[in-house]
């Protein structure tokens, strides 16, 4: 077991951390921007992520995890209770130094809300749904592994793991922790990357399915790439303008623009 103080202490330090989530029977995973604020681990969402926003608000249960971009820190997760609040403004985002904390972390954000000026040009991305973690409890430390896997028996756990056996309908997976002793528990199992240190090219591969001691039958897959060259100029552009258009369509959603 870890002490909250460490799980703490390893969400400040990592640059990306993965979050899970169970609504009833489902089971979802998210790669977020860790950021702590008061001494308890946060996130603040752009609105191109208000349905995240929204699940974590919702949510029956979240864990915590930090894994493959842990830094110094521990491999871990904890279980937390999620609580959401608007900032339609970017005021507390600012206010409270996550704008700091992020900029640190996240090359990308740089690009865009790094001064005053760039902030009145990326407007969109300055409002967020800031996500604040409490209740912490449970915290524990992994393995190092390729990827995580989520999984709701009895209740939502989360285990490292690397894929063993890749088969379009079976995953094979191993578990250095002790194994999960489940039967066709609704189950997650997410890879994801960047291009370190600038992270513009993100990837990621998560399975769904139903996960039988170590074996997931595969329900549905998704990908995003990894890119094998920086992007051109072009390709930039225009994933700046879905960036912008989905900011955009969050806030309208929200009935903030």
């Amino acid at each position: 077991m870890l002490r909250t103080a460490e799980v703490v202490e390893a969400w400040r330090q990592a640059q990306l951390a993965e979050i899970a989530l169970r609504h009833g029977s489902s089971v979802d995973t998210a790669v977020v921007v860790p950021l702590v604020n008061d001494g308890l681990p946060c996130v603040a969402l752009s609105y191109d992520r208000l349905a995240l926003a929204r699940s974590l608000a919702s949510a029956d249960e979240v864990v915590l995890a930090i894994t493959t971009f842990a830094g110094t820190g521990p491999a871990c997760t904890v279980r937390a209770r999620a609580a959401t609040s608007d900032d339609p403004t970017g005021a507390a985002f600012l206010r409270l130094g996550l704008l700091e904390q992020e900029l640190a972390k996240h090359p990308p954000s740089r690009r865009r809300i790094d001064s005053l000026l760039l902030r009145r040009e990326h407007w969109w991305l300055v409002p967020r749904v800031i996500v604040g973690f409490q209740q912490l409890n449970d915290g524990r430390q992994l393995t190092s592994a390729d990827g995580i896997v989520a999984f709701a028996a009895n209740r939502l756990d989360v285990a490292a793991c690397s894929i063993l056996d890749r088969a379009t309908e079976q995953l094979r997976l191993h578990l250095p922790d002790a194994p999960p002793q489940v039967t066709a528990a609704p189950a997650v199992v997410l890879e994801h990357g960047a291009d370190v240190p600038d992270l513009e090219r993100p990837w990621y591969r998560r399975w769904r399915g139903l996960l039988t001691g170590v074996d997931l039958t595969v329900e549905d897959f998704e990908e995003r790439a990894a890119a094998d060259r920086p992007l051109r100029l072009l390709e930039r552009w225009r994933q700046e303008r879905a960036i912008e258009r989905a900011c955009r369509k969050g806030l309208r959603e929200a009935g903030i623009r």
